[in-house]
């Protein structure tokens, strides 16, 4: 199934939502990865993919104005459980 947004490059309504823990807030995209911020500049937001860690995904997204306007990096997993965000 195609993901026109993506396709097309159109910005995407991400949700956002609070961490597990509570200490801040995660990005899920629309097929269910989720991503933590990294860095915000101006008024760009960087977020990179929650597993970068556990299994060096090198998945990465930017946003504006709580719309995704870029990504790069393929997942080299499958989307998590609700339970573990």
């Amino acid at each position: 199934l195609l993901d026109f947004g993506t396709f097309w490059n159109i910005p995407q309504s991400p949700q956002f939502v609070v961490s597990k823990r509570g200490r801040g807030i995660n990005l899920v995209d629309s097929r269910g990865y989720i991503y933590v911020k990294k860095d915000t500049q101006k008024t760009r937001t960087y977020w990179e993919c929650f597993n970068v860690r556990r299994t060096k995904c090198c998945a990465k997204l930017s946003t504006v104005e709580s719309q995704i306007v870029n990504s790069r990096g393929e997942h080299n997993h499958l989307p998590p459980h609700n339970d573990e965000f």
